[in-house]
């Protein structure tokens, strides 16, 4: 688990010194780039500007895909697009031991996905490693980006009940089309789930295969609704 505390305050991202308890500087945040007028169900950013009058917090759009073919998880927030500068913190959280960047990033994530939250999950489910892969690794991402967030909400974490089963190819090293077969029939269920509200964490979603499939798992075990918070959100060309 990661520490509680970040002991110095330079700026993650240019090490200017920050002020206490912030995460970048403020030239750096506003290069961080949020993710606004987004599907409602898997977060890719629309085109179409919402009406004036709108709320973005009550109106409900979907993407076209989600019209046609809704994924297994009913909601789902991304706190920033997947892009330069944030790119490289995810990438040095989550390939080079950096696990004080990953406590940041969820303190940022939190931070940005906090206006959104309407209604408060019964716990986080951190979207498991297999086995090899998190001997590999080390650690789980999504774990340690979860574990600030449960603290700072008090909702509990499930590590148990969840479980990767198929030791799948990379994601990002497949073609669009070769994704969806690759994480199929990749997580199980392994013990009853105690809660009709969960949200799946990750570090990042790009085509949401990963968490569909584990979201479908999830229904299936008898959860009513299964909600999806990652910190960035890439979109394929």
């Amino acid at each position: 688990m990661l520490c509680d505390h970040i002991t110095s305050n330079p700026c993650l991202l240019c090490d200017t010194q920050t002020v206490a308890n912030t995460l970048t500087c403020q030239a750096c945040f506003q290069d961080l780039l949020p993710v606004n007028n987004a599907c409602y169900q898997c977060a890719l950013p629309l085109n179409t500007p919402l009406k004036q009058g709108d709320n973005a917090a009550t109106t409900i759009q979907l993407c076209g895909h989600c019209l046609s073919h809704p994924p297994s998880f009913d909601y789902a927030l991304a706190a920033f697009l997947y892009a330069q500068p944030l790119d490289y913190l995810i990438r040095q959280f989550k390939f080079s031991n950096q696990l004080l960047t990953g406590h940041a990033l969820a303190k940022l994530m939190l931070k940005t996905l906090k206006p959104s939250i309407n209604s408060q999950p019964e716990c986080l489910i951190p979207v498991p490693l297999h086995p090899k892969k998190l001997k590999s690794r080390g650690y789980n991402q999504a774990q340690e980006l979860a574990y600030p967030i449960a603290k700072s909400l008090a909702i509990n974490i499930d590590l148990t009940s969840c479980a990767r089963t198929k030791h799948t190819q990379i994601q990002s090293k497949l073609a669009k089309t070769d994704r969806r077969s690759n994480m199929k029939n990749a997580f199980e269920v392994i013990k009853p789930i105690s809660a009709e509200h969960v949200v799946l964490i990750d570090d990042i979603m790009t085509t949401g295969n990963t968490l569909n499939e584990l979201a479908k798992q999830v229904k299936k075990s008898g959860v009513k609704t299964v909600g999806v918070w990652v910190c960035a959100r890439a979109v394929l060309e």
